[in-house]
């Protein structure tokens, strides 16, 4: 039920993907202003990592996730009321705040309620809910916004109703950390701080997280809007199915591939990563539907294993005394992944037009992502073998 917790949160955060149409025709925004409401989130998201990353190894995972599923609803709620463009911000950064404290909380809980203090099912729980979530969003988005009534409302209505047995699951389950309440945490914003002994792992597994989830913040961006352009369609549902395709194929890739060690995970992740982006700009010039569709398989692959991967490594060596503080350090990688190359990449896309962007956006990912597997295979002496 934890798991669904972060599952159903990660749903509501990527509804908006094939809803920023739209709001675009209904408000009348530019695609920097769009690119902006996107980047709000990651940094929310962020800011709750900084604030929040602690206070659940002190206070307990239960009234900090709680907190943050409520947030979730929030902003939900604000953007089923959405009048105009400053309601967007608000409510995508209220859903930032709710994912951050989220995100650090469940898994560390996770890993504290698996039966057998098997930190690899816990892994693979909290990747496939968080990337199982993500895929699910923008499909069940798009197809009510194409096909269904109050396109802007009911997609919301459903995520409040997904997120009720999460609070309930929330309010019941057992407190995982000793002495809940008793600790003393400052409540400010704080550098990311991680154990010493585990900081060479900890830096290839973020280097990978940030590779794999920029890929994805550029699929739940841009990607959309590029399909529409290069096919000339103006269809919801497909544009959320593209999101749907790669991220449905990590999931995939993390059931089959689990068994993966982490450094094998990760370097051959990139390394499809790296073959997905080069296709996703070659299908333009050669106008192929499949050549896409194939380079968001390969996407969707990587991002699996890449993701896994770097989760497992990390939650091998996390401290259980600190596993919430590792967590929420190791997500702000996942989370600057997400918003920091997409900001760059939709405001050169006003300057340039989206194809150039796109394809430099691939050029300098891809290239980060082939310089990390070539430290990982060379210099990862005392990465984790697990």
């Amino acid at each position: 039920m934890v798991g669904y917790a972060l599952l159903s949160n990660m749903i509501g955060t990527n509804l908006p993907t094939p809803l920023y149409g739209v709001y675009r025709t209904e408000f009348g925004f530019s695609q920097a202003t769009l690119t902006l409401i996107f980047a709000i989130y990651a940094l929310a998201v962020i800011a709750a990592l900084l604030l929040f990353g602690r206070l659940s190894d002190a206070y307990g995972r239960r009234p900090l996730l709680m907190i943050g599923l409520l947030l979730a609803a929030a902003g939900s709620v604000l953007f089923a009321l959405a009048q105009g463009v400053v309601w967007l911000f608000v409510a995508r950064a209220v859903q930032g705040l709710g994912a951050g404290i989220v995100s650090g909380t469940a898994i560390a809980a996770l890993v504290e309620l698996q039966p057998r203090a098997d930190k690899r099912h816990a892994a693979l729980i909290a990747t496939l809910a968080q990337a199982g979530g993500t895929a699910l969003g923008p499909p069940l988005a798009g197809v009510l916004a194409q096909y269904a009534p109050l396109p802007t409302v009911l997609p919301y209505l459903i995520q409040l109703l997904l997120l009720t047995p999460a609070l309930m699951a929330a309010w019941a389950m057992p407190e995982t950390v000793e002495e809940a309440g008793s600790g003393s945490v400052t409540w400010h914003p704080r550098k990311p701080e991680v154990p010493a002994g585990i900081r060479v792992t900890f830096a290839f597994a973020s280097a990978a997280v940030f590779v794999a989830w920029a890929v994805t913040g550029l699929y739940l961006s841009l990607v959309p809007s590029y399909v529409a352009n290069l096919f000339q369609a103006n269809n919801l549902a497909l544009e959320g199915g593209v999101v749907f395709v790669m991220l449905g194929a990590s999931s995939a890739a993390q059931v089959l591939l689990r068994r993966t060690p982490s450094r094998t995970a990760i370097t051959s992740g990139l390394l499809m990563l790296a073959v997905g982006l080069g296709g996703i700009v070659l299908a333009v010039p050669l106008g192929s539907l499949w050549l896409l569709l194939l380079a968001t398989l390969l996407s969707g692959i990587g991002h699996g294993l890449a993701f896994l991967g770097s989760q497992n490594a990390v939650g091998g060596v996390a401290p259980s005394e600190r596993r919430a503080e590792v967590n929420s350090s190791f997500y702000l990688a996942v989370y600057l992944g997400v918003g920091l190359p997409v900001v760059g990449t939709g405001l050169a896309a006003n300057l340039v037009g989206l194809y150039p962007a796109v394809a430099a956006f691939a050029t300098v990912i891809g290239a980060f992502g082939l310089l990390t597997v070539l430290l990982v295979a060379t210099k990862g002496g005392e990465f984790v073998r697990s």
